[in-house]
Order: C-alpha cells, then structure tokens, then sequence
C-alpha cells in the first residue's frame, strides 16, 4: 500500500513540472458566503491541489474559516464535474462536529448534497451505499472509520478530509491504518495544531496527504526527527519547512486578521450554595492533603493528580458526579443550579449572535481546572468565519461573533 501510494503520488507531482503559471480561480457561483483575502487565497490552494491531485496539510490556526475554505473547494469541484454523488467527498472528523460540518455546508454550499452517517452500516440495518446515496460529502466519525472500515475503504472517494488529525497522528494505531486505507486521489488533513508531541506527527499527516515526500517512519526518525529534536543540527529545521512549504497552508491569526479584535474574556462568578460549597470543601481538603503527599514524584504521580483535579472539577459543576448518596448523606444536598450561570451569562450576551459550548461551572487557567462556579463569555473571530463555539473544548466558554 506504501509503495503504491508513492509511487502514484511521485507521478502526479512529476507532471507539475511542466506548470508555467499557479492558476486563480474565482470563488464557486455556489458558494453563499463573501471570502476574506487570505480565505481567498486557501480557497485557491485547495482547489489547486485538488485538481492535480495531491494531498496536503490545511494547518489554520482556529477561527480562521477552514471548514468554509474546504467547502468552496468542494463547491469549485462539483462545479467542474469533479465531486459527483457516484464519487463523493468523504469528511472524517470527531463526532462532536460532524453535525457542524452538515450544517455548515447547508449554510454556505447548499448546492452540496450532505450524507451525515452516525450509525454504523450494522445498526442501521442497511448498506453505506444506500445510507449516502445521492450525497456530494459524506461526513463520518473517526469511531465509525474504525468500526467501518471494510466499508468506507471499499468505496473510491473523490477526496478525503481528515478534520482534528489527533486520532490519526499516532502511525500505529488502527484509526491511522484505516485512513491510510481509505481509497482517494485528494487527501487532506485539516487541523490548527499539525505539530504538538514530536516530528512523527508531522509526519504522519504528511504520509496521508504526501505519500510519497516521506516513504519510510524509519529513514524519516533518523534522518529528520533525531537530529532536529537532539539539536545536532539546526539547519536541518529550515531544510525540512523548505520541502514541506508548498504541501502545507498554515496562517496565523495575527498575521491575516489583523482587524479583528482582541479576544475578550469575562468571568462571571457564581456563587455556590450552602449545601454544595459544604461538600466540596470537604472533598478539596482531602484531596489537597493526598495531592500534597504526591508531588515528591510528579512524573510518576501525574495521573492520580490530574485525576483528583477532575474530581474536584466533577464537584464544582455537580456534587451527585462525585457522591452519589449526596441527598441521602446529606438529606437534600443540592447543586448550585445549571441555570443560574446561565441567566448571568445571558443578560451579558442578548444583542449578540452566540452558541454556548455549555453551562460552566468550572475555569480553565491555563495550568488546570479551577474548581469554581463560574461562565465565562468569550469574544473571538470575525462574523461569517470560523466556527466559533462548535467544537468540543476543556473551556466552559461561550463564543460570539
């Protein structure tokens, strides 16, 4: 499969060379939304790389539009008679979003006949051909790649989007060894944190859409990724982003949307009632003593903290989360109500077009949950890019635009 993949991959790269001039297309006729310059420009980056056929890393960071920028190209394929529902696009993503992705095509490319498939072909009684037919994208989950493999890597697809890759950064795990599977001239991973652990998950994303730059893990560790991350040879770095430059697109925020503002952040605090801020200073005084006991041997000791972090995290949104017998114990210990952060925050954000993550109760700092009743109210992005609130996050935040 490595092998094949490569050497298809080296002959579509090979014709290139013959290119004079980087065409500029125009955004689709279909596309319901008005493109910024530098989503014009990775609207034009896609469509590039999709026509000739190769692969790439789309690496925006969040809140730039990736999702809209894919949809425009997908929007130009159908278009030219490249996205067909006899060759659909196939969207992998985490399950969180792939209702994001169905409506977010609905709302800016609704000539796109979208296929969500949450089932899996067992459950739901009926072949993936059946469930999709008709459709220009389907969008599917990484669980139900795993868990349908045979069936999705069956089926040739015209392209492949790989949305949030962290399942498939890992080489040797079987969500990775399905997408490598998966049959498509046009394989994209799409994500704002290509790198986070180490070269190897560069790499990976870079054998999914590049199958050919990089062949081997092995050649690849020992001669990129041991003398990079060593330090025994700091040119090596630009060498690498040199070669890797034209199959990865990534923009910063500050760097292409300089006008919109700065991020803005207000905590509210909601204060616990008697019965629920008994429980939880009990329990945090346990576990201050146990956790203090602990970091002699942080490393060692790492997830039994974070573990009692989570608990204390668990109590501060409901105490039933960590005891169970709590009314009984306590004879009617209650939480602080979900709805009153809520109301708070509300009276704060009427006027503006928001989508809540989720109540919150708890405060990422930074350095770790904060176990204290709080909502917090942030204001991010830009009107019509991005999708603000929509992806599951360890922040209780609301996102506004």
């Amino acid at each position: 499969m490595v092998g094949e993949q490569s050497e298809r991959w080296q002959r579509t790269v090979g014709a290139l060379l013959a290119l004079e001039e980087v065409p500029h297309p125009d955004p689709p006729e279909g596309l319901a939304a008005t493109l910024r310059p530098y989503q014009l420009d990775g609207y034009r980056w896609l469509s590039f790389l999709w026509e000739h056929e190769i692969g790439g890393i789309f690496a925006d960071d969040m809140g730039l539009g990736k999702t809209v920028q894919t949809l425009a190209a997908a929007e130009r394929a159908r278009e030219q008679g490249l996205l067909t529902p006899e060759r659909p696009m196939l969207v992998v993503a985490p399950t969180s979003v792939v209702g994001t992705w169905a409506r977010e095509a609905a709302r800016f490319t609704p000539y796109l006949q979208v296929a969500a498939v949450t089932e899996t072909v067992r459950r739901a009684g009926r072949p993936l051909a059946e469930t999709t037919a008709g459709a220009h994208l389907v969008v599917a989950s990484y669980t139900l790649l795993r868990i349908d493999e045979e069936h999705l890597t069956d089926r040739v697809w015209s392209a492949v989007v790989l949305d949030e890759t962290q399942a498939v950064k890992n080489h040797q795990s079987r969500t990775y060894q399905a997408a490598r599977r998966l049959s498509a001239p046009v394989k994209l991973a799409v994500t704002g944190t290509p790198l986070e652990n180490s070269l190897m998950d560069l790499w990976s994303l870079l054998s999914l859409g590049a199958p050919g730059l990089f062949p081997s893990p092995r050649e690849f560790t020992q001669q990129w990724r041991r003398p990079i991350e060593s330090g025994a040879d700091p040119e090596l770095l630009g060498t690498l982003r040199r070669r890797i430059r034209p199959l990865m697109l990534r923009r910063t925020k500050d760097a292409v949307a300089t006008d919109l503002p700065p991020k803005i952040e207000q905590v509210l605090r909601v204060p616990l009632n008697a019965s629920h801020r008994r429980i939880y200073d009990t329990h945090l005084q346990r576990e201050r003593q146990r956790i203090l006991g602990l970091l002699d041997d942080v490393d060692r000791n790492r997830i039994a903290i974070l573990a009692a972090l989570t608990r204390l995290r668990q109590l501060a949104l409901d105490v039933h989360l960590v005891v169970p017998d709590a009314r009984r114990a306590r004879g009617r210990a209650r939480s602080t109500p979900w709805w009153s952060s809520w109301s708070r925050w509300w009276r704060r954000a009427t006027g503006a077009w928001c989508s809540a993550s989720s109540p919150a109760s708890s405060r990422w700092s930074g350095s770790g949950w904060t176990p204290r009743a709080s909502a917090t109210s942030t204001s991010t992005g830009a009107p019509g890019i991005g999708r603000a609130g929509s992806r599951s996050s360890p922040t209780e935040t609301t996102r506004c635009s």
